[in-house]
């Protein structure tokens, strides 16, 4: 009509593909499986497997030679002659030295790195542990417990450091799920055949070869 003001206001449908809500676009599309050989986002490099597949066999090496060193010390402590009281002492010295150790090794591969330490850990424990076998003092068996416990302690906590610091978060979770496993599948196996070791060779040559 003549006069009447010109509504400002857009007809709004009442039906229509406007009106139909889009749930999707609410929702990022879904991720796929983050693999190993990814680009890491940090650094901008894929990380190298080779150092990784060989600290595994060194973790499953050194776990194969502690869990035959629980049976044959004890054994073999046994057979010197010492008493129930000083086994328990001597044998439990071993987690005390872990504690210790723990917090050690935390600092210094904080501040020197892990790969060393993944070494010297190894190299400690290797040569640190045939020498149960030469003597039956207490004090030199709770000494040589005591670089064990320390020689461990440094040993795994520097294979979760390198671990933690070599993988990105996409993969990180895994890799450290791969190291605990080469560590912990090779526990049964460790008493079996340090006692064959025992039986049939001896304690001298079971030592040596549970240590190396």
């Amino acid at each position: 009509e003549r006069g009447k003001p010109e509504s400002t206001t857009a007809e709004i449908p009442v039906s229509g593909p406007a009106l139909q809500p889009d749930f999707t676009a609410s929702f990022p599309p879904w991720p796929r499986k983050a693999r190993i050989t990814d680009v890491d986002a940090h650094d901008g490099a894929a990380p190298n497997l080779r150092p990784f597949v060989l600290m595994c066999v060194a973790s499953a090496a050194v776990s194969l030679s502690n869990a035959g060193h629980a049976l044959l010390q004890p054994l073999y402590m046994s057979s010197a002659g010492l008493s129930e009281g000083y086994i328990g002492f001597i044998i439990g010295v071993l987690s005390l030295s872990l504690v210790v150790g723990r917090f050690a090794s935390g600092w210094a591969i904080d501040h020197w790195g892990a790969r060393g330490f993944l070494l010297y850990g190894a190299l400690a424990w290797t040569l640190a542990s045939p020498l149960v076998v030469t003597t039956n003092q207490p004090a030199l068996l709770v000494a040589i417990r005591v670089i064990q416990g320390l020689s461990l302690a440094f040993f795994t906590n520097a294979g979760i450091g390198y671990v933690s610091y070599t993988f990105g978060d996409h993969v990180r979770g895994r890799m450290l799920g791969w190291w605990w496993l080469a560590w912990t599948s090779v526990v049964p196996i460790g008493p079996i055949f340090a006692g064959a070791l025992v039986k049939t060779w001896g304690f001298t040559t079971a030592f040596i070869v549970m240590s190396a």
